[in-house]
This record gives structure tokens, sequence and C-alpha cells, in this order.
């Protein structure tokens, strides 16, 4: 039976489904910890209307309980267009997206959807792999090369996971600028050797810096446009509840800027990204910050809600961990 809780009018309430579609290209999973992030955010304070949550999810599939740790991509490539065909699955036009709801005891997804982790052992770290790779995306957006200064606008999971891989991957010179100057998150900026600027100091920031990646509300761009330099590359991933934001053409219109939103679907099979984290295991650890059982996932939302609390990460577990 799969229990699980999902926005519905403005509440969060608990569903039971007694049983699944029962077809060959379906596989349930035992979801043991599923990630909160920004669209379930974004959910929760009703910006959306769609009732399905949660897709950071790390499980194993029912019937091999023994098996590997896998988790579960929302957007796959159809596979059979030319772009597919020639091995360009990420420029696909004929994607898939997988509703589901993550913060459950288990799921029942298409069996191409699962990706398996290569490991035994229940390791939370790994519910980072689907964050990880929307942060790989908006990398590539801005061209990466080792030599450039990179600022990361927002100090949330996806801003800090960006700064990680442009530091490690790219060694390049990073700024990440924070609304709050909070010790875990300044920790981690610290580790990384990445340098920390508050909103204040934007300017700042920006100055030298002709690559940057926004990761706040979409009513921050304007300020950020202001101060960006000319020939700049800027991307962008964030959520808002205001869709039309204003934005004075003057100022930035002879700057010669290339900006444009990251969208990292169709998802591909997170190789890379897995193989990131299991070879930064503890430094990636520390971005998970707080755990809650699934009863309890309304206190979950409101702790993300107050924007005192020093978190970062929250996963929800789901189901008897199997260790």
């Amino acid at each position: 039976m799969i229990e699980g809780f999902l926005k519905q009018k403005g509440n969060i309430v608990k569903v039971v489904q007694d049983d699944f579609p029962n077809k060959d290209s379906k596989v349930l999973v035992d979801v043991y910890y599923c990630g909160i992030c920004g669209t379930d955010y974004q959910k929760y304070i009703g910006m959306d209307t769609v009732s399905e949550w949660g897709h950071e999810i790390i499980g194993k599939i029912h019937s091999q309980k023994d098996g590997n740790l896998v988790t579960i991509r929302t957007t796959y490539p159809c596979g059979k267009c030319m772009d597919c065909n020639t091995g360009h699955f990420e420029k696909c036009q004929n994607w898939s997206r997988l509703n589901m709801n993550g913060f459950a005891n288990q799921v029942c997804v298409d069996e191409k959807s699962i990706i398996d982790l290569g490991v035994k052992k229940t390791d939370v770290v790994f519910s980072l792999v689907e964050p990880l790779y929307v942060a790989h995306s908006l990398i590539q957006h801005v061209h990466p090369t080792c030599d450039a200064v990179y600022s990361v606008i927002g100090n949330g999971t996806i801003g800090l996971l960006t700064a990680f891989l442009l530091r490690k991957k790219y060694e390049a010179e990073v700024r990440v600028v924070g609304r709050r100057n909070l010790p875990k998150r300044k920790k981690f900026i610290e580790e990384i050797g990445a340098s920390y600027y508050s909103f204040d100091d934007l300017e700042k920031a920006l100055k030298d810096s002709n690559k940057i990646i926004i990761t706040t509300p979409y009513h921050t761009i304007p300020n950020i446009l202001k101060v960006v330099d000319s020939y700049s590359f800027v991307t962008f991933n964030g959520i808002s509840r205001e869709n039309i934001i204003p934005i004075e053409m003057d100022q930035w219109h002879f700057k010669n800027i290339n900006i444009w939103p990251s969208f990292p679907h169709p998802q591909t099979d997170f190789s890379e990204e897995i193989k990131i984290i299991k070879k930064n295991k503890e430094l990636l650890r520390s971005i998970i910050t707080d755990f809650y059982n699934l009863d309890d996932i309304e206190e979950a939302f409101k702790r993300l809600t107050d924007k005192k609390q020093d978190c970062i990460k929250i996963l929800i577990k789901c189901n008897e961990v199997k260790k």
C-alpha cells in the first residue's frame, strides 16, 4: 500500500493508494529519502496548483531489496528523434515528464526513469544527484573555462552546488552572493575555496566577472543586470511569485549581454554527477542539514519557510531505511 502526502487546495493531505498500474513498464520503488527542492516549496506556498511533488528520491526497487540504491529522473528523452539518434539526447524536443509523489513510502514509475546509483549501502548524499545535475546545466550555459571569474548569485542548494562544481571541476575563481550570512552556508563556501559576498556588496562581487549564474528569484534579476559588465554571459534558474518583472532596457541594452534561462531537460543518465558525488561524499554531505519523518512533512516546510533558520537541504525520511 502506497501512503504519502500531497498539496491539495492549499493543504497538505495524506493519501493512500491501494494498488498501482500493473504494467510491464512500471516498477515499484521503496522511497527511503526525498529532498525538498525549490519547486516543492513553490507548490507549498501556492505558486503551483499541481498536486504531485517530491522528485529528489533515493530508494530501492521493491522486488530487489538487496539490490543497488536507485534514483529517479523526472524527464527523459524520446530516444527516437534525430537528436536522440545522433547522441544529442539533451536536445530532444519530444521529451516526456514523469509526474509523481516522492513524499511517499513508495512510487510507481516507468522503468526507463530509474537510474542505478551503483552502490548497495544507503547514503543520503546521493539525494543530491538531481540538484547537482541542475547545477551542471547552469554552468554549461555560461561556456565554462578555467580562467574565467564566476559570480554565483544565491547561496541555496543549487547556488552552493554550482559554486562547488566550478571550483572542483574548473578550479576557477568563484564568488558567491547570498542574502543571509548563515554559518553552515558560509562554512561550505569557505571549504570549497570560494569567496562570500552579501547583496550589499553585489557590485564588488560582479567586478571583472563576466560569467554570472543567478539562482535567486526572478525579481532580483533587474538589480543584478544594473551592475553586470559588458560582454557578459548570464543564466538563471530560480522561482518567484513575480512572473513579470520590470527591466529598464537602456540600463543594459548597450552592454551586449547574453542572458537566457537554464532548462535542464530532458535529463540523461546522471553518470557524471554520480561520479562527482562518490569522490566528494563528505564535503557534499554537509549541504544536507535537516531530516524529518514523513508524517512531519508540514513541519519541514515550515522550517524551510523561516528564512532565519540555518538550514540548507532538508530530507524527508519516507520509509524504513535498508542498510
